[in-house]
């Protein structure tokens, strides 16, 4: 289907996450990744013109892709919101079991998994379901706060992985969109190797160009991102990317869309010196931007929510960037840190607050960033804060309370 469309309701955030399965011979069952670097499938003899259309039927690419989706069970321990008084006369818990289920893909014969850290994060026991009934324990090999479900092409080789829904209600219906695969793979690779992913930081608001952008701006086609922010004291501006320039040419490589802009640069290495080939006032110029490290991995890294304040107990909060806010459509105004998650039967989640959601104001105070939040969070024992919330065009008040 061609068109453009903008979402405007509530995103709901995914997170990749991959686990591996000790005795899971995966050989023959394993998605095959499209793309450049992908495993191939099997050569075969090239078939009668009949029999490769019927080869290309629907039915035979889910018969054929079907081995490699496996459902997974887990099980977590997770905090509750307890009364002092139910808990103190009637020896009432503050944990519960939480069961969870989702879906992952078999992405290599040593038996990986790819599949979402909201289903397996901080679990305790991990099951991993085959089709034909068998089933495996599995253990986490690393999870990455930026990236649900796999996309299987008509040839049965996986394309991509869902990073986020929009969702009027913030449930999982909604529109879905997914990270190449090529981008897949690289996580996939890093956290296999190290456990953990870092990705290149440019630190500018990328935008497509358009054709009258073209002839206004005097440049020979469409292809290349246009910088529409640079942001302070970011590598962009170290290097002197201004805004208004188009990028053509990123570490060596042809950039056609700001979608291939945005894997290239996330695929540098903080520290790597990266040659950038841009056109401005109709000129090309060669400049070099060493890659920094981009800001929300290094929140990744920031205490727990609920080390901060337990008033945040079960919540996932980031520094708003740059780029999440074009992501989600945020308007320039508004600052704050964003909710990547929250659980239900908390302190957040009575008050209302969903993934998506901007928190910008605690008792009076603007919030810009995590830093500002813990700041204002250090030594807070009211038991119960007001807030201010950015969520789809509109800001509401609400009250966290213990």
């Amino acid at each position: 289907m061609n068109g453009i469309m903008k979402i405007r309701s509530a995103p709901v955030l995914s997170i990749m996450a991959l686990v591996f399965v000790a005795g899971l011979a995966a050989g023959g069952l394993f998605a095959p990744m499209a793309g450049r670097a992908g495993t191939p499938a099997p050569a075969a003899p090239a078939p009668a013109p009949a029999a490769a259309a019927q080869e290309e039927s629907l039915p035979d690419v889910i018969e054929r892709a079907s081995p490699s989706v496996v459902y997974i069970t887990s099980k977590k321990v997770v905090k509750m919101r307890v009364d002092p008084f139910f808990r103190r006369f009637f020896n009432m818990p503050g944990e519960r079991v939480q069961n969870s289920l989702g879906s992952g893909v078999i992405v290599s014969d040593e038996g990986y998994v790819l599949t979402n850290n909201h289903l397996v994060g901080g679990a305790s026991d991990i099951r991993i379901h085959l089709v034909d009934g068998r089933e495996f324990d599995a253990e986490i090999v690393g999870t990455d706060p930026n990236s649900d479900v796999a996309l299987i092409n008509e040839r049965g080789e996986l394309i991509g992985i869902n990073t986020a829904i929009a969702s009027q209600s913030g449930g999982s219906e909604g529109i879905g969109f997914a990270i190449p695969i090529d981008f897949a793979r690289s996580i996939m690779n890093s956290l296999i190797t190290t456990g953990t992913v870092v990705r290149g930081y440019v630190g500018v608001v990328p935008q497509p160009v358009n054709a009258d952008m073209v002839d206004l701006m005097n440049l020979p086609d469409s292809k290349g991102t246009l910088i529409a922010t640079v942001e302070e004291d970011s590598p962009a501006e170290k290097a002197g990317i201004e805004r208004g320039d188009v990028i053509v040419e990123f570490n060596g490589k042809k950039v056609e869309s700001t979608e291939q802009f945005r894997l290239y640069a996330a695929e540098a290495p903080p520290g790597t010196k990266v040659p950038v080939t841009l056109i401005r006032d109709g000129k090309r110029k060669e400049l070099t931007v060493t890659m920094g490290e981009r800001p929300d991995e290094q929140a990744a890294a920031e205490p727990q929510a609920e080390d901060i304040s337990p008033l945040f107990l079960g919540v996932g909060l980031q520094t708003l960037t740059g780029e999440i806010r074009e992501q989600l459509e945020i308007p320039e105004d508004v600052e704050g840190v964003i909710v990547t998650d929250v659980q239900q039967e908390t302190p957040a989640g009575d008050a209302g607050l969903r993934r998506g959601d901007v928190i910008v104001e605690l008792n009076h105070t603007a919030i810009k960033d995590l830093g500002d939040l813990r700041e204002m969070m250090e030594g807070y024992d009211r038991g119960r804060v007001l807030v201010v919330v950015y969520r789809g065009g509109r800001y509401f008040y609400t009250t966290i309370r213990e």
